[in-house]
């Protein structure tokens, strides 16, 4: 199953790289560049968050499993998705379109961690729902 599924995500990179290499590049960039915005955004939100005192208990802890969530998202899975990226152009640059070298560990660790904060955040909300 894990290989099937490395083998998906690997057809669907070589589709990219091959039709829209311009694309894959500004993704690239834009990964990171969202990823220093998320991380310095969050940490000025946690911060506010924790020096309020007019929100109340569960809105507060609402915003902060989100702000948490967001900075895992963007110190951890956006940063691997763009080297992912440049990996592939790199590879793909110097005329090679093999790219085993992502699996199953890079691309499947990188969903799992993608699907983990977005659980996370989740299933810590809807305890607090009711």
């Amino acid at each position: 199953m894990l290989h099937s599924f490395c083998t998906r995500k690997l057809d669907d990179v070589i589709i990219l790289l091959k039709y829209y290499y311009h694309f894959d590049l500004i993704c690239c960039v834009l990964h990171f560049t969202s990823s220093l915005v998320a991380i310095s955004g969050n940490l000025l939100v946690i911060h506010a968050l924790k020096r309020s005192h007019s929100i109340s208990a569960n809105l507060k802890t609402l915003f902060l499993s989100l702000a948490f969530s967001d900075l895992g998202v963007g110190s951890y899975v956006q940063p691997m998705l763009g080297v992912i990226i440049a990996l592939t152009l790199n590879t793909a640059a110097n005329g090679s379109y093999n790219f085993d070298f992502l699996c199953p560990s890079a691309l499947t660790v990188n969903v799992y961690f993608a699907y983990f904060f977005v659980g996370s955040f989740f299933f810590h909300n809807c305890r607090y729902r009711s």
